[in-house]
């Protein structure tokens, strides 16, 4: 019983921090046409010791851990407990965020409990450059000062640049008022490497803090990078969702931590119907908007030219007016559908500077159209994970589809059949 709430105690801390994580970045709201719109995601709570009492303390060891997913080895307590969500970002693939935690529980005989964890995520599929690590290992620091703030927190130290092993960090500790455990200490070193960042996290009394345990711990971590192998599908593994019309059905995730921040959003008016969804890449402190609109248009045939045109007037006008006229579209059959795609920069809103590029892509046949768009930073609309997500969403706009499947289908027949002489 003890081992099992202090576990879960440890458990919530990690969610704490990836709450931390998420609202300290930006506010979470989803782009909808024709503007931003916003909406401030959940508030934090403050973690407390109080509830998990240990009937006696129990001798511990320490060893040489593995993460599961390969991402690190690390000297910690033999209670050592992993969890890790595995979310796919291609047919071979899948990008993890977790943490593994060890206990410490002196109690009853000594008021202190310690938490060693270690704490991982990764990109969807976007590595961080050398450029932006030293920004980014700052702005974890600056996660942590800032909650702790509001808890009556004091730094005691900050490192804002570290090697350990070859792989860049820095470092962090704070003091704070625990409402149970009177004043508490944490200290805090992330590192970031190509597609992970990696945290180490001791809490408890402030001689913990520098103690042989944490410097062991501290010291000993090797971090590693790279994706977990793992096959699979999203078409297997993520819910289907059709569209009102039946003109589409998207593979699109339910929410999950940290890399959704809400379920599918889908309406219907007279004019279009419309998925909107929303990914949140935890390494770059990023949302990537993902819309997929339905169309019904007059004309029973369109054309290249007509779906070029109604995309001008409809969406690229949203953002381009002066530039519209000589935008670059390209044309392509994929699966034996006509394809339109287009690009273009736009003017990043207030609350998304990295917000800075749309992207298009057209599926039509007789007089249906979808429209996937994508609006997020260049790194994310053009990433391979986009492309992953655009290329499972069947379009199926009913007996247009299978009758120019048969005419297609046909015409090859006849292209196959001997000439006579």
């Amino acid at each position: 019983f003890k081992k099992s709430a202090v576990f879960f105690s440890a458990v919530f801390l990690c969610f704490i921090l990836d709450c931390m994580s998420i609202s300290f970045s930006l506010s979470h709201s989803r782009i909808h046409r024709p503007g931003f719109r916003h909406f401030v995601w959940l508030g934090l709570v403050t973690l407390t010791f109080s509830g998990i009492l240990s009937p006696f303390a129990q001798a511990q060891n320490w060893h040489n851990y593995s993460a599961e997913g390969s991402l690190f080895d690390v000297r910690i307590l033999d209670n050592v407990e992993e969890t890790a969500l595995n979310f796919r970002i291609n047919s071979k693939t899948v990008a993890q965020s977790g943490q593994a935690v060890a206990v410490s529980d002196q109690r009853p005989y000594k008021d202190s409990v310690t938490h060693y964890i270690v704490r991982f995520d990764q990109s969807l599929g976007v590595p961080v450059h050398d450029s932006y690590i030293r920004r980014f290992i700052i702005e974890d620091l600056d996660v942590f000062a800032s909650y702790y703030s509001n808890m009556n927190g004091k730094v005691h130290s900050r490192e804002n640049f570290l090697y350990q092993y070859g792989v860049p960090g820095g470092e962090i500790k704070i003091s704070y008022d625990d409402p149970n455990m009177g004043r508490q200490h944490i200290r805090m070193r992330t590192f970031f490497l190509g597609i992970s960042k990696i945290q180490q996290i001791v809490m408890g009394d402030e001689g913990k803090m520098n103690s042989f345990a944490a410097r062991k711990f501290f010291d000993s971590l090797y971090a590693k990078d790279g994706y977990k192998v793992n096959g699979g599908s999203i078409q297997k593994e993520w819910p289907a969702h059709t569209s009102p019309s039946g003109m589409f059905t998207a593979f699109l995730p339910d929410k999950v931590s940290p890399y959704v921040p809400a379920n599918v959003d889908i309406i219907q008016t007279d004019k279009f119907e419309r998925m909107s969804f929303r990914f949140y890449d935890p390494i770059w402190r990023e949302m990537i908007f993902y819309n997929i609109y339905g169309h019904k248009l007059p004309k029973k045939k369109l054309n290249f030219l007509d779906v070029e045109a109604f995309l001008e007037k409809e969406y690229v006008s949203r953002h381009l007016s002066e530039y519209a006229a000589n935008l670059r579209m390209d044309r392509f059959m994929n699966n034996n559908l006509p394809v339109i795609e287009t690009s273009y920069p736009i003017e990043p809103p207030k609350n998304y500077p990295y917000v800075d590029k749309v992207r298009l892509r057209t599926q039509f046949l007789g007089d249906s159209i979808i429209v996937h768009e994508i609006i997020a930073a260049s790194h994310f609309v053009t990433s391979k994970f986009m492309d992953y997500v655009m290329q499972s969403v069947v379009f199926h706009p009913g007996q247009q589809l299978q009758e120019s499947l048969d005419q297609n289908e046909s015409e090859q027949q006849e292209e196959d059949q001997p000439v006579s002489e």
